[in-house]
């Protein structure tokens, strides 16, 4: 273990000198820690433990960020931020027409929830795709529809504020080059292709379960430097594994069924649709189970209190990253 562990560094000396770059992250590893597996040390009695653990992911494939200039003096930096700050409304509400105070006397609820689903449906859809393959002008027009669904369905949502935050930086706050930087700094890529991009928490995530997996191997010997020492030695334990399976050519298969085993189950919701007809327009039909179906993902929303919420989250970040 102690030959192995710490390989990791060679290899990012290695991606350096060969021109990648690599993305640090970090999160919680959060374990449950039984009184068979406790030490003698903590007493007889089970706990939790709270530790955090990082990793180096070195990407195989990068965006290039553009070279961009902007003034130096504090007066000239002060009036762009403050000419560009005041159109993040403007720019977020043009993303998604708000037609909450209007009635079109439609009166088929079937009808009504059925593009509902549809909008959402192809919204999630876009938004998947735009992570495999990152696209700052896609991602920040998904996202400005998605804070308001988010906004409309709960006011207080901490997703729409996340992603206020996000808009603001991308727009305002943050000069193009920084703003570049941050959000494609948001994905990685291992696998070297295009659509082979991942969310780089995800990427952490993975490292969680991996390393809890390890732990629970570990019984009762679970000390901060033997975690340690088992930790850095991930990389060199998957090449070690990797360079056996190939000597010993063992087959790896995808995990994929031939026949998908959600096929019967599309075509049974598509027989039931066809019965339905959801989307020809029929007045009266009603929705046992739901009274009120609303009929756009922003229907709830106030467009006031909309207003009012975007500038009062404007002066607040505009002071979070020290201007």
């Amino acid at each position: 273990m102690d030959q192995i562990s710490g390989h990791f560094n060679n290899e990012l000396i290695d991606a350096i000198a060969s021109g990648k770059k690599f993305r640090i992250v970090g999160d919680n590893i959060n374990f449950h820690v039984g009184l068979t597996h406790e030490r003698k040390s903590r007493g007889n009695a089970a706990h939790m433990e709270h530790w955090f653990g990082s990793m180096a992911i070195i990407q195989n494939l990068f965006h290039t960020v553009p070279d961009i200039h902007l003034p130096n003096d504090d007066d000239s930096v002060s009036s762009w931020l403050l000419e560009v700050v005041q159109p993040v409304t403007e720019k977020i509400l043009d993303a998604c027409k708000l037609d909450s105070d209007l009635d079109h006397g439609y009166c088929d609820k079937a009808s009504d929830y059925a593009n509902l689903v549809l909008q959402l449906g192809v919204l999630f859809m876009e938004l998947n795709d735009v992570v495999k393959y990152p696209d700052r002008d896609r991602l920040l027009a998904v996202l400005k529809i998605l804070m308001v669904i988010l906004k409309g369905h709960n006011t207080r949502s901490k997703y729409a504020l996340e992603i206020l935050r996000l808009l603001c930086q991308q727009f305002a706050l943050l000069s193009e080059s920084q703003a570049y930087s941050s959000l494609y700094g948001m994905f990685v890529n291992t696998g070297g292709k295009l659509d082979t991009n991942s969310p780089a928490d995800l990427e952490m995530e993975h490292l969680v379960r991996l390393t809890k997996g390890h732990l629970k191997a570990m019984c009762s010997n679970k000390s901060e430097s033997s975690v340690r020492k088992r930790s850095c030695a991930f990389y060199g334990m998957k090449k070690i594994c990797d360079n056996f399976d190939e000597q010993t050519k063992v087959v790896h298969r995808a995990q994929k069924h031939k026949v998908l085993s959600s096929v019967e189950d599309e075509k049974a919701i598509i027989k039931d649709l066809r019965k339905v007809r959801p989307f020809q327009h029929v007045c009266g039909r009603q929705i046992a189970s739901m009274k009120h179906c609303p009929k756009n993902p922003v229907k709830k929303i106030n467009t006031e209190e909309l207003h009012k919420w975007i500038s009062q989250n404007q002066i607040k970040f505009y002071y979070e990253i020290g201007r």
